[in-house]
């Protein structure tokens, strides 16, 4: 075919100019979008894809091993995956029977609680126990002999009328032997409890017999090598002695009072970090008098020191700026009357003090005839007026007289100086007193604001301003806040005399929380005044409701107590003792309400406690253990996958296998058998059981799910 390279041009013209444009690199790499390393830009394979190994490191190795364990290393040699011995192992029957034994022996002596005891068909191992007696009840263990129930799983196992033997598996050797009950073993029946006295083992064993070795073996009888630990470590490794805090086990090194490793081998002096007022990485330091200054100290370096440089001196600076007295050999400046050091003012004829900065003219209280406060005035030709001067009426060189001067009550100053009006009508009497009926014009008769006869007359206030009255100013208005005349100090926005304008400037400042500030004041449009700020005072409601797992219907669950925990983080990221806030018991819906809870722990989790209900059996039958069985066996799976997987951990030891069937069994053939060592009966489990931020992670309801160990169907009501 002949291509027209016209039209081609254009757009291979087109297409380079796109890659060229886009700054694409066209390379080899990872194709595989599910590899971490995948190469969006690659364009052909190279073989270079890794993937995330079970640690979640591309392109790592680990694996997961034979027991399910990431990076683990699988059973140890002679056990399986749950620690059980590989020898003894066996399936789980719906039929079962128990031999208890009230003693078993290797040798005449007890077995170690790691070592188990197993019933066997021929070589065929039907059921094991680990001889743990401190587990069973009185100190006395069974072991369970499992009967053929039908399933290909159990077929040849012990049928009624069988007589099982036993075996005895010693951990300290990994050895198995046979061992003999010391009386006649009971035949085999469904539901079958016999009780022998004593199980026992008699064998020649080479071992170590000194008890303080690593391999020591009771079981021995005749003397083999020991193995000993080094020292301060036990057998297994694990330090026994004291760890110190560089991480040596048996050291001697510290924590000193800075938190910081020290003596030992750390070459670190203990303390060696706190300054001279012992502050951890202060910045105190000891001034030129000795004393331990700077830092937290609130001491001023050197501020021990005079004015002439010696430490605790008692030279001064005087009121002529001058330093003196101490060490320095000058004396202090004398103050004038006016206390002004060196000032130059001084007392005058009137014992006034005058001059200088007293801002007092010398004498100047003197009246015209030279007397101190005398009333004696210059008249308008400048003379000076004595009271000889003064005619009847008390003017210097007047010519007034009294009028009526036989009645001096009602006497008028009339003619002269002082003719004024009539009489009886205006004018002053002839006295000078206001007791007169013609007593308008004279000055005593006016108050401070120069009203006369005013029958509300202005007075001098606290601050000895003229107030009141016709005075045109309000009495008093010259003091500030604090009560100080002429004083300074105002009242702050928030209407605190003195204050600094923010008691009504802080509090919390988050809407979710339960005591907002426009919650509990008044705030326009709900919202917050200007400059307001967030004081860490939060407080916020956490609620929840809980409900059993095997949630269709719904099956609330009350009386559950929930404690809430506080708990902070200390200085080096660790948690701290935790603080119990409050508490709430869920109600018949099964929710609860814990109020006020502070914002200010690092960390927040809940606990829960529930009373045992009136029969333990609720929820738990036969058929738990069954479908537990065949969910293993990969017959069926579980209805609810992660609820019922805990369920159905009755030993709480992490993995669901058939040996938790077994105590499903046993405990309900025994009421007071415990299933797990903690004896605990109830879980309840929810994503948000923790939080580092109540204020955003708890605000929406808590769902939680409780769920009764055994209950494997979640047929709990």
């Amino acid at each position: 075919m002949k291509l027209n390279f016209k039209i081609l041009y254009p757009f291979v013209l087109i297409f380079f100019s796109f890659l060229f444009s886009s700054n694409i690199v066209l390379q080899n790499g990872c194709t595989d979008q599910f590899a971490c390393n995948y190469d969006e830009n690659a364009i052909e394979d190279d073989g270079s894809c890794q993937y995330d190994d079970c640690l979640g490191e591309c392109g790592g190795s680990a694996i997961v091993d034979e027991c399910g364990v990431c990076n683990g290393t699988g059973a140890e040699d002679l056990y399986e995956c749950d620690g059980s011995p590989s020898i003894f192992q066996h399936s789980v029957s719906i039929f079962q029977g128990f031999y208890f034994f009230q003693q078993v022996t290797l040798n005449g002596l007890p077995l170690e609680s790691n070592d188990w005891v197993a019933a066997f068909k021929g070589e065929i191992c039907v059921g094991a126990r680990q001889w743990d007696t401190s587990s069973c009840g009185a100190g006395v263990c069974d072991v369970p002999a499992m009967g053929d129930d039908g399933s290909e799983w159990t077929q040849g196992y012990l049928v009624p009328g069988d007589i099982p033997n036993f075996k005895i598996f010693d951990a300290s050797s990994g050895t198995v032997y046979d061992a003999y009950p010391s009386n006649g073993v009971d035949p085999w029946v469904l539901n079958l409890m016999s009780i022998n006295d004593l199980l026992e083992v008699s064998a020649e064993l080479i071992g170590c017999v000194d008890e303080l070795a690593c391999n020591y073996d009771a079981n021995a009888t005749v003397e083999g090598d020991c193995i000993y630990s080094d020292e301060n470590y036990d057998c297994e490794g694990n330090c026994i002695s004291d760890i110190d805090c560089e991480g040596i086990c048996g050291g001697v090194a510290v924590l000193d009072d800075c938190g910081v490793c020290s003596g030992g081998n750390t070459e670190h002096i203990a303390n060696s970090d706190q300054d001279c007022n012992g502050d951890c990485f202060g910045d105190g330091f000891l001034d030129d008098c000795g004393v331990c200054s700077g830092g937290n100290t609130e001491h001023i370096a050197n501020s021990d020191q005079d004015c002439n440089g010696d430490c605790f001196g008692s030279a001064f600076i005087d009121g002529c700026s001058d330093c003196v007295g101490g060490n320095t050999g000058i004396e202090e400046c004398l103050e004038d009357c006016n206390g002004v050091s060196g000032g130059d003012a001084f007392w005058d004829d009137c014992g006034i003090c005058s001059g200088g900065n007293s801002g007092h003219i010398a004498n100047s209280d003197m009246d015209c005839a030279g007397l101190c406060f005398g009333e004696n005035n210059l008249n308008f030709l400048g003379e000076c007026c004595l009271d000889a001067d003064k005619d009847a009426c008390g003017r210097c060189f007047g010519t007034s007289f009294c009028n009526n001067a036989s009645s001096n009550t009602f006497g008028q100053c009339v003619d002269g100086d002082f003719n004024v009006g009539e009489l009886g009508v205006s004018g002053f009497d002839c006295s000078g007193i206001c007791f007169g009926i013609s007593n308008y014009g004279d000055d005593s008769c006016l108050d401070c604001a120069g009203t006369p006869n005013s029958d509300m007359p202005a007075e001098l206030d606290d601050c000895g301003i003229c107030s009141g009255g016709e005075s045109g100013h309000v009495a008093n208005s010259d003091k500030d806040c604090a009560g100080i005349c002429f004083g300074d100090t105002l009242l702050d926005e928030c209407g605190e005399c003195g204050g600094d304008g923010l008691s009504c400037q802080l509090g919390c400042t988050d809407i979710n929380a339960s005591n907002y500030y426009c919650n509990i004041y008044d705030c326009e449009n709900n919202e917050l005044p200007d400059g307001f700020e967030e004081d860490g005072s939060c407080t916020y409601s956490i609620q929840g409701t809980i409900i059993y797992y095997s949630f269709s219907p719904v099956k609330e669950i009350p009386n559950v107590s929930v404690t809430l925990y506080g708990q902070n983080l200390n200085e080096f990221n660790l948690p701290e003792n935790s603080d119990s806030l409050n508490s709430a018991v869920t109600d018949i819906n099964g929710n609860f309400l814990i109020p006020d809870v502070p914002s200010n722990y690092d960390i927040y989790y809940l606990d829960y406690y529930f009373e045992p209900e009136e029969s333990i059996y609720t929820g738990i039958q036969d058929n738990d253990a069954s479908l537990l069985l065949d969910v293993i066996v990969g017959n069926t799976t579980f209805e609810y996958q992660e609820y019922s997987a805990i369920a159905a951990d009755v030993n709480l030891n992490g993995i669901v296998n058939s040996w938790d069937a077994s105590l499903i069994g046993r405990f309900m053939n025994d009421s007071n058998f415990n299933m797990n060592d903690s004896n605990i009966r109830w879980k309840f489990e929810s994503n948000m059981d923790s939080t580092t931020n109540i204020a955003v992670d708890w605000l929406e309801n808590i769902m939680i799910y409780g769920i009764k160990l055994g209950d494997t169907n979640g047929s709990w009501d």
